[in-house]
């Protein structure tokens, strides 16, 4: 009964042991697991659209999809008060109030917005659906905005003709309110504001008060409705199947948005979790090339391994980056571009090419002590060859160190395939290709500094954490090497 309880204690303390003497590595682990977390949890259909403009811009249905641009971290609002309108999606619930005359029939759809903030929203987008399968006849659609100080702004006004236009699609932004605001700021005497108004910020007028030109706090409504001029068969209170008033804020979500209208901690995320994808491949495959290299390396009586041994050392002063560059566009197909791409297991092919040796030259050194060993020399003297050597007693005692190199060249994977994409060499998805993308001159002209806060985050954790584990192994092979 003692020696299976001295046996469990004897256990339970070496890991208390290991536990102790890596707590760096435990902590860079847990940096790790969290950065693979965030590049995974984000949905996969806005992953597998991260490049399509579109998605992000406008489709159907509009719930949700449409967002604005350069738009802040709604945790600003948190912060400094509320300050800058958030994007949001208001939509009509129930049936329309319908009021019924001699020869036709009226309904309204109104919808609230209450405006709060220091600074307006971007835009506004108004989507319905109308459904004229009952209708026999015409109708005629409005869509008012009514604002708190009574100004009414006609944004829309069209004829359907049931049932030959079924289903209808109605879809309009705040621009089709302008050309009504201009009329409505002349009537109320505010010429000089009227004739001020851009086709670029023109927007924000719909929010502001032209007396003092700061936001108007109060009840926006926007209001539709449907006049009935034709006959009716069957109940129209379903009519309006869907009713969507799309708030594009001046902020919009964690963390704000880009220039291309991403969303910028889904933007990022998928970015990196392509990083992560191409530099493991790199580190596993350059690692695994140098491992057989510098085994066969530490051969000393044959010509191919002094000529590993010098390519080796060739490959170990080589400027990699710009010869990685300069390969892939060399090899580029079709036309020269800007944009290239590649597979990430094609370009981690290429980029292991180039990277092989540093693991080389640490592997081939340690080789040439194993291969001192006595227990390979008695196996020589039995006739052993190369091969046999290399695979029996070779790659066993070096597969803890082959191991610790894969960790070890992860940090300079990363930094190759983001400044590959910062060059404009597309590996799908990746940090360098977004940074490319989103640090550009309006960036700078805005002040977006929130579109680069996640990359510089994910990247200074990932370094981190690497680091971490790399100083310990580092430390535990520095006798060896």
């Amino acid at each position: 009964m003692m020696r299976p309880m001295f046996r469990e204690g004897f256990e339970v303390s070496k890991k208390g042991v290991f536990l102790r003497d890596h707590k760096l590595i435990m902590l860079g682990v847990l940096l790790l697991a969290f950065v693979v977390a965030c590049s995974i949890v984000i949905p996969m259909r806005a992953q597998n659209n991260y490049s399509y403009f579109r998605y992000w811009l406008r489709y159907y249905p509009m719930e949700d999809r449409e967002n604005p641009k350069y738009a802040y971290p709604e945790i600003i609002n948190v912060v400094l008060g509320p300050k800058y309108a958030p994007t949001t999606t208001i939509r009509y619930i129930g049936e329309p109030s319908l009021k019924s005359y001699h020869n036709f029939l009226l309904a309204y759809l109104n919808i609230t917005y209450n405006m709060k903030y220091d600074h307006p929203p971007q835009d506004i987008v108004i989507e319905a659906s109308l459904n004229l399968t009952n209708i026999s006849g015409t109708i005629i659609v409005k869509i008012i905005m009514v604002r708190p100080d009574g100004l009414k702004i006609l944004g829309f006004k069209d004829k359907f003709v049931g049932p030959d236009t079924t289903p209808a699609i109605i879809h309009i932004f705040g621009s089709n309110f302008i050309d009504d605001l201009k009329k409505e700021l002349l009537k109320h005497g505010y010429s000089s504001v009227a004739l001020n108004i851009s086709d670029v910020n023109a927007v924000r007028y719909l929010f502001m008060d032209p007396s003092s030109m700061k936001t108007l706090s109060g009840k926006y409504t926007i209001s539709m409705s449907i006049l009935f001029l034709g006959s009716i068969k069957g109940n129209v209170s379903n009519v309006v199947e869907n009713y969507y008033v799309r708030i594009l804020g001046k902020a919009h979500g964690l963390m704000g948005t880009d220039n291309l209208r991403r969303d910028v901690l889904v933007a990022t995320s998928t970015a990196l979790k392509g990083t992560l994808l191409t530099s493991v491949i790199v580190a596993v495959l350059s690692t695994t090339l140098g491992l057989f290299i510098g085994m066969y390396s530490a051969f000393s009586n044959s010509i191919g391994s002094k000529i590993m041994r010098a390519l080796i050392d060739s490959f170990n002063t080589l400027p990699y980056v710009p010869l990685i560059a300069i390969l892939l566009w060399a090899t580029a197909t079709g036309r020269m571009s800007t944009n290239l791409s590649y597979p990430a297991w094609m370009m981690g092919v290429i980029i292991s090419l180039f990277m092989w040796s540093r693991p080389a030259k640490g592997i081939s050194g340690l080789s040439r002590k194993l291969l001192g060993e006595p227990f390979i020399e008695a196996t020589r003297c039995l006739g052993a060859g190369r091969a046999h050597i290399m695979v029996r007693h070779l790659l066993p005692n070096l597969l803890e160190y082959y191991i610790s190199q894969i960790v070890l060249s992860l940090p300079r994977s990363v930094i190759v395939v983001v400044l590959i994409g910062a060059l404009g060499i597309s590996i799908g998805p990746n940090l360098g290709t977004y940074i490319a993308q989103v640090a550009g001159p309006e960036m700078f002209t805005v002040s977006a500094w929130w579109v680069m806060v996640p990359s510089i985050f994910y990247l200074g954790t990932l370094g981190v954490g690497i680091a971490l584990i790399s100083y310990d192994i580092e430390k535990r092979f520095r006798r060896t090497l």
